[in-house]
């Protein structure tokens, strides 16, 4: 009886990392039409890895027992990272800010005092 196989090696994603790598380097969301645009793209792609993993498409690909299989790179990672950040919008006086600097004991009531203490809980669990 055949072993299942991975999903991973079912899928042929060869044609899924050369579209991302041309809708990512084209500008305006086309793929390539030419050789020599594929080329000058790729060179630009390479220096967009800040760990060198990737193409700079945010996918590493590799030939594993003969089929193509993809990952995401830690680029990718950090990519969406910056995304949540940017779409966030949170105003420079509040960027340096962490759970841990937020002081509960600013609040002069009991009351507020447990309310702080219990939005700052969460706030370390949510992370």
């Amino acid at each position: 009886m055949a072993q299942p196989q991975p999903i991973a090696k079912l899928i042929d994603l060869s044609a899924l990392a050369e579209r991302l790598r041309g809708l990512k380097n084209s500008g305006d969301g086309r793929a390539f039409t030419t050789t020599s645009e594929r080329r000058q793209a790729t060179s630009r792609a390479m220096s967009d890895c800040p760990f060198n993993l990737c193409d700079g498409s945010g996918l590493v690909v590799r030939i594993i027992d003969g089929f193509e299989v993809a990952r995401f790179c830690k680029c990718h990672e950090q990519q969406e990272i910056d995304q949540r950040f940017r779409s966030a919008a949170i105003p420079a006086e509040f960027a340096a800010l962490t759970i841990a600097s937020f002081a509960i004991d600013r609040y002069k009531r009991p009351e507020h005092r447990k309310r702080a203490f219990a939005a700052k809980k969460i706030a370390v669990n949510y992370v």
